[in-house]
């Protein structure tokens, strides 16, 4: 039981510096990228589903965004690459049809 409590705790502090990380915008890593989307954006609103946008709506609205959630110019970078990831499906091997 002790192994347990230990371990949560220990795994909900390193969560906590992650997170301390992602939001004060000191030498941010691609790898906290998530954490900043859910923690600025789920703050106000639902998170959208990137997919869903075409790629000019969807920059417009997180420049629009950027503003609100007063993001650092860092932080709006590395959010909307991390997103743009997560609209554009990694490139698999291109089928070709046969002409007719």
């Amino acid at each position: 039981m002790r192994l347990i409590f230990f371990s949560l705790a220990a795994a909900l502090s390193w969560t906590s510096c992650q997170t301390e990380t992602a939001v004060s915008g000191d030498a941010l890593l691609p790898s906290d990228a998530r954490a900043l989307y859910v923690i600025k954006c789920a703050k106000c609103h639902e998170l959208y589903d990137p997919k869903k946008y075409d790629g000019a709506d969807w920059k417009r609205w997180m420049v629009k965004m950027k503003k609100k959630s007063k993001l650092k110019p860092e932080q709006f970078d590395l959010i909307l690459d991390y997103t743009t990831k997560l609209r554009v499906p990694e490139s698999g091997p291109i089928e070709v049809q046969p002409g007719r």
